[in-house]
């Protein structure tokens, strides 16, 4: 039973003309199909099931094994005094069932609607189904359960994961849960936080990074299976799996898949839809334009293991639709919450302040930032991010950090307009640092041409392009600027965002100095990977790259 070589995957088996004609490329299965099943814990059940309807035409199989569904019954039984008889139960069915050989041990156990378990009760559950599975079948890839994201019923969730991973001492593979809050495809790649008291952690598909970050590194070289990717609810009310032509969110959640395991090392094997019947909202079966987005997802061949790289790959993607919060200003008097200072969320402003004297208009003095109307005349929901000057002069940005690999060439494109009186003069441009500072002003900063003010395209939309950078970092900063000397009025606006990066094939590290010495390769994060061997020990003058150093080989940063 092979791994399939494709990420596309099905929560619960679509009737079998419906896979071949969504699901295979060349007339080969292409993805993977996650199965679920109540088992309960009656030790003297020895029923099992025949998965191989699936994996003898191509395609991977995944099953969670529950003990039930729902709070009365338990993901896991909710008397640990029947954990023994689960246990004996999951390996019955294991021994009793063809064509699978991927198990995962319970659904979202931190969630109250599946028992709110706590993750020593699950870890306890897990290393009895653990070794008795192995018993019967010891090529299994068992799994701990996949956690309730963004829920803090048992406690904060990635806490819940990473400490559950370390009590469940022993398994094969990871299990994890990501989805959208809305159907638009732009939420694949937004990185809008959560709100206090968890800014920190991503609240759309993006989630999926916290649960790498919070993934120790130890466990980091393990395969992982995503069984649960969809549209979630939108404050509460649910529009899942938006039935409307042109949909692209199946395709754009495959390719952000795709780009992550390039710059990771391909650990993710699987994006399963959730779910196929009828059994909830989140049904895909009968929507026929989302059968035509996943069609067209596996028409992209997205696979699971290093393949030709593509020419580029999306790091950055913002089209500045909001939400856009008040900010803060960091000079006197100090105000909050400022409705004059509305930006784009994820995005930080700066500009250079020399006070607020009406008296001397060459001082620099702070922008209104604001939101407008985007660069489509015919769509009233279409908005973009501006700043404005009023009898003053400007210095500013707005700034965003991203993720990328190290050695990469990156590509940056932005739709800019000037909106000024005649005579103003004022531009803009656009700059990365490929060292991921946040001053605009650093000199490792690189810039596009700037567009000037020009009588020709004044309110008209021009695109500002950046290209060749290279990243030095696993973060580059990304600026937008406008630069207005004295003016009476002067508006400045930015929409369509897109970054991009070419990883190309990396290279092999150089031979150690002194001779033929064994390499280990460590991976800290972000896909940044230090090199030592036996004989050379080359770390770098980065502070945390010495401490992350330092904790995880316990050698000395010299």
């Amino acid at each position: 039973m092979p791994e399939n070589p494709y990420v596309i995957g099905i929560h619960e088996p679509p009737p079998d003309d419906w896979l071949e004609t969504y699901m295979t490329i060349g007339g080969e299965a292409a993805g993977w199909i996650t199965h679920t099943h109540a088992l309960g814990h009656n030790p003297n059940d020895t029923a099992g099931y025949d998965y191989s309807r699936w994996w003898s035409r191509g395609f991977g199989n995944i099953a969670r094994l529950n003990n039930g569904y729902g709070p009365e019954q338990g993901t896991i039984p909710l008397d640990p005094s029947h954990y023994d008889a689960f246990a004996i139960r999951c390996a019955s069915w294991v021994q009793n069932s063809y064509g699978c050989r991927r198990w995962v041990i319970g659904n979202e156990p931190n969630a109250l609607v599946e028992g709110g378990i706590s993750k020593e009760n699950y870890a306890s559950c897990f290393r009895k189904c653990y070794a008795a599975i192995k018993a019967v079948q010891p090529d299994s890839i068992i799994m701990p359960a996949p956690v309730a994201m963004w829920n803090v019923e048992t406690e904060d969730w990635l806490t819940y994961y990473q400490g559950m991973l370390e009590l469940c001492e022993t398994f094969d593979a990871l299990c994890w849960h990501t989805y959208t809050h809305g159907s638009s495809w732009q939420l694949i790649r937004d990185m809008t936080p959560m709100g206090p008291p968890y800014q920190d952690r991503l609240y759309n598909f993006r989630a999926y990074w916290d649960l790498w970050e919070w993934t120790p590194l130890a466990l980091r070289s393990l395969k992982i299976y995503i069984t649960e990717a969809d549209q979630g609810d939108v404050n509460g009310v649910r529009n899942p799996w938006l039935d409307v032509p042109d949909v692209r969110w199946v395709q754009e959640a495959i390719k952000e898949i795709r780009d992550f395991n390039l710059t990771h090392g391909y650990p993710i094997q699987s994006l399963c839809l959730y779910r196929w019947p009828r059994y909830d909202e989140w049904h895909i079966e009968g929507k026929a334009h989302v059968y035509e987005d996943i069609r067209r997802a596996v028409d992209l061949g997205i696979k699971n293991t290093p393949e030709e790289v593509p020419d580029m790959i999306t790091i950055g993607i913002e089209t500045f639709n909001g939400p856009f919060i008040p900010r803060n200003d960091p000079n006197p008097p100090y105000d909050q919450n400022v409705g004059e200072l509305k930006v784009q969320e994820g995005w930080e402003p700066f500009w250079l302040w020399q006070g607020e004297d009406p008296e001397d208009p060459s001082k620099l003095r702070r922008p209104e930032y604001f939101v407008s109307h985007g660069d489509d005349p015919d769509d009233p929901g279409d908005f973009c991010q501006a700043v404005q000057t009023t009898f003053s002069t400007t210095d500013c940005c707005v700034w965003r950090q991203y993720t990328t690999q190290p050695g990469a060439t990156l590509l940056a494109t932005v739709k800019a307009m000037l909106d000024s009186e005649s005579g103003a003069q004022n531009g803009t441009q656009m700059g990365i640092d490929p060292l991921g500072g946040t001053d605009m002003h650093a000199g490792s900063v690189e810039w596009s041409e700037w567009l000037g003010q020009d009588p020709e395209t004044d309110k008209k939309w021009q695109t500002l392009t950046l290209g060749d950078a290279i990243a030095q970092s696993t973060k580059v900063t990304v600026f937008l600027r406008a630069k207005t000397d004295y003016a009476k009025n002067s508006a400045t606006h930015w929409d369509d965002f897109l970054l991009q990066a070419d990883i190309g094939s990396p290279e092999p590290p150089d031979p150690p100095e002194g001779g033929d010495h064994v390499i280990t390769t460590i991976t800290l994060w972000d896909g940044v990977e230090v090199s030592r061997s036996e004989a050379t020990i080359k770390t770098s003058t980065d502070p945390r790259l010495c401490a992350l150093l330092q904790e995880a080989v316990a050698i000395a940063c010299v």
